[in-house]
């Protein structure tokens, strides 16, 4: 990407966080931190895979993630636990971000938690939050989707084309760590192209969530959002 392309995508992408994405104020509510700007000190992205730690989509997905109770993809990983991958997008109209995270332990087994923030100004109000357990079927499926898709070697993101700029839609973050190496692709929705698949059997298939009929949007403050299954525990870890 060169110099001049990469500044209006952040731009571009700019305006769109600012109509649709996270607001930048900062305010606080029935005693819980309800943070809505991008993160100023991201760490959860290697600093190549943006350009930067200080870019736009570094500091928004950081915040969304950090806003959903999740850490850096790195401390899931552990020599019993060392393939992880997490899918992060934003659903529409509410964007609403939706974490599906999997974890593969090195005797195959492997579980799974997903997430469903209650919109972009608020993720981190779950509106769902439980956990899985994979079917082997399943799992295998999904690993051959991805290897289909060849997830391991597309670039990280789509060189940016000034004569196709593409707005409002949904953006797919898929990370992925094994065998000590680590990736990350985003794309939107309409240029998901062979990982479509792979992102959508896991969602669908995997997390058993249907992104169409998500319990998301507005209410009250005073509402509290309902939880499906039970809540993740960081204590517990990734790989029991």
């Amino acid at each position: 990407m060169t110099k001049c392309g990469g500044w209006k995508a952040s731009l571009l992408l700019a305006i769109s966080l600012a109509i649709g994405g996270p607001s930048v104020a900062q305010s606080q509510g029935q005693g819980q931190p309800r943070a809505r700007g991008p993160d100023e000190n991201p760490q959860f992205f290697p600093s190549e895979v943006f350009g930067s730690n200080r870019s736009i989509l570094a500091r928004a997905y950081s915040w969304y993630l950090r806003s959903m109770a999740e850490k850096p993809l790195s401390e899931y990983v552990s020599p019993e636990c060392p393939q992880v991958y997490r899918m992060l997008v934003e659903t529409r109209p509410y964007n609403a971000p939706v974490v599906v995270r999997l974890w593969i332990r090195t005797d195959g087994v492997s579980g799974l938690v997903a997430k469903v923030g209650r919109d972009g100004g608020h993720p981190q109000i779950l509106t769902v939050s439980k956990t899985i357990d994979p079917s082997p079927v399943g799992l295998h499926r999904f690993l051959q989707l991805l290897g289909e898709a060849d997830f391991w070697s597309m670039p990280s993101q789509k060189p940016f084309d000034i004569h196709h700029v593409v707005m409002g839609e949904a953006g797919w973050m898929l990370e992925g760590t094994r065998e000590g190496s680590y990736h990350l692709v985003h794309r939107v929705t309409s240029e998901l192209g062979p990982l479509k698949d792979s992102l959508n059997f896991l969602v669908t298939s995997l997390a058993n969530l249907d992104l169409g009929s998500l319990p998301v949007g507005p209410r009250g403050d005073n509402e509290r959002a309902p939880l499906g299954g039970s809540l993740p525990s960081d204590t517990v870890g990734p790989c029991p």
